[in-house]
């Protein structure tokens, strides 16, 4: 998903802007949290350090994380 988005070309007022990147955060049901708000908790944790690790990267959930300890 990540490469994808760096491969599109988008166009604004007749420019073509730099590629574009994105960071994301994934975490897995129940592994990284037994409820939707855990799991979504866990998730935004990874994406958290994939932005101060330099963005432009894929961070999976820890599995020490407070949500993942209660499963």
């Amino acid at each position: 998903m990540r490469q994808a988005v760096q491969a599109l070309q988008v166009k604004y007022q007749d420019r073509f802007l730099k590629s574009t990147s994105i960071s994301l955060g994934v975490a897995i049901f129940p592994d990284h949290g037994v409820t939707a708000a855990e799991v979504i908790a866990a998730a935004d944790a990874a994406l958290y350090r994939a932005k101060k690790a330099g963005r432009d990267r894929v961070e999976i959930a820890s599995l020490n994380s407070p949500a993942a300890a209660a499963s």
